[in-house]
């Protein structure tokens, strides 16, 4: 018997189906006229200034008004973030994950101080370190042209850049933004992040060890289970008495 469509959905893991259906809530929201576009760009002075802190949420789960477009890019976010989460294996792990690289993001967002959206950024960013992940598999356009994951991030770019030439992108009466500009935020955003993340993770540790290790959970390094272990003896011993 083929799978209903709640079966479908309960098949995937956690934090990926929460993840796509506040993507798809929020879109909603916007829909019925509950939340502006505008609510959710990212922006250091409204956080900070006009206590806006629900952008920091917003910010990432804005992928754009409600049709078939957001429904195609819901449906490869999920794929992509399902491989990882699964490769990843524990639900927590894969928290840590997602929420460092949200980190990064912000970082990085917050450096430039301008209006943009950062869900489109983390989607780059964790192309980027899946792609490093899966190097040896091979990806396909059409069934045409076949090539390893590894070069994704670069082929998405290019069709990125194809897709935004001649067009500029206008937020909130700023002047609209040249190919020029297009291509290096595409670079920035999605490799250079995305790549910063895999050094700390994979590449640095591999040099100098896992001590080395900065984006590592902190329950798997030692000074983390020294702590609990300490105060789990200090309840023993408080029962004790």
């Amino acid at each position: 018997m083929e799978h209903i469509p709640i079966e479908w959905v309960m098949e995937v893991p956690p934090i990926t189906r929460s993840y796509t259906g506040l993507i798809l809530l929020t879109s909603a929201l916007e829909y019925i006229g509950m939340l502006s576009p505008y609510d959710c760009f990212f922006s250091v002075d409204k956080i900070f200034s006009q206590n806006q802190y629900y952008r920091l949420v917003t910010s990432f789960l804005y992928f754009g008004e409600l049709n078939f477009d957001l429904l195609f890019k819901v449906f490869f976010i999920t794929r992509s973030l399902k491989t990882l989460e699964e490769s990843v294996g524990r639900t927590r792990d894969f928290a840590w994950f997602l929420l460092v690289n949200c980190v990064i993001v912000l970082l990085y967002s917050a450096s430039l101080n301008n209006q943009h959206l950062l869900g489109p950024c983390l989607d780059d960013v964790l192309m980027y370190v899946w792609s490093k992940h899966e190097g040896d598999m091979q990806v396909g356009i059409l069934g045409i042209v076949h090539f390893n994951v590894v070069y994704l991030p670069w082929v998405y770019m290019f069709f990125n850049v194809l897709a935004n030439r001649g067009a500029g992108l206008v937020i909130q009466g700023e002047p609209a933004l040249s190919v020029k500009t297009v291509i290096m935020e595409l670079l920035m955003r999605g490799i250079v992040l995305g790549h910063t993340y895999y050094f700390l993770n994979d590449v640095l540790p591999k040099i100098h060890g896992e001590g080395w290790n900065i984006v590592r959970a902190p329950w798997y390094h030692s000074w983390w289970s020294a702590l609990f272990a300490t105060k789990t003896e200090e309840e023993e011993n408080g029962d004790g008495n």
